[in-house]
């Protein structure tokens, strides 16, 4: 008997209540979409085209810490897990090479600004690999 009243009560109207929580639901996504929301993420950091002969002297750090700020509904569609930071040393020689601002390899979204990161800049030196026996080059 209990069970057949519940049943009544879920299914009375049931065409007004799918669409107040259908008008719910879009007027809570409109006052978040207003709202700017920050998240911090690591970013794994990639090397590549890697001249060949050549190698990163000492040691590379392996991720970037960043934290980003922007629409809160974009978190929600677009999921920042999953990026990498990508340092391309395509044109690169034997020396120093610099990235002073790392933010530009990100790729991110227009949408999303980039509050903090460390590193910020990151200075690579590329030397030639030797012999780890004779030490020859």
């Amino acid at each position: 008997m209990a069970a057949m009243k519940l049943r009544d009560f879920i299914t009375r109207n049931l065409a007004a209540k799918l669409l107040s929580l259908a008008i719910a639901i879009i007027f809570w996504f409109s006052v978040t979409a207003g709202k700017e929301a920050v998240r911090n993420f690591s970013v794994p950091i990639r090397l590549t085209n890697i001249p060949p002969g050549l190698h990163p002297a000492g040691t590379v750090p392996g991720r970037a810490e960043v934290t980003v700020a922007g629409p809160g509904f974009f978190f929600l569609i677009r999921p920042l897990a999953g990026k990498v930071l990508t340092l391309d040393l395509r044109n690169t020689g034997e020396g120093s090479t610099a990235f002073p601002d790392l933010r530009e390899n990100l790729g991110l979204p227009e949408e999303l600004r980039v509050i903090r990161m460390y590193p910020s800049s990151l200075e690579l030196k590329l030397e030639r690999k030797t012999d780890r026996i004779s030490g020859l080059r």
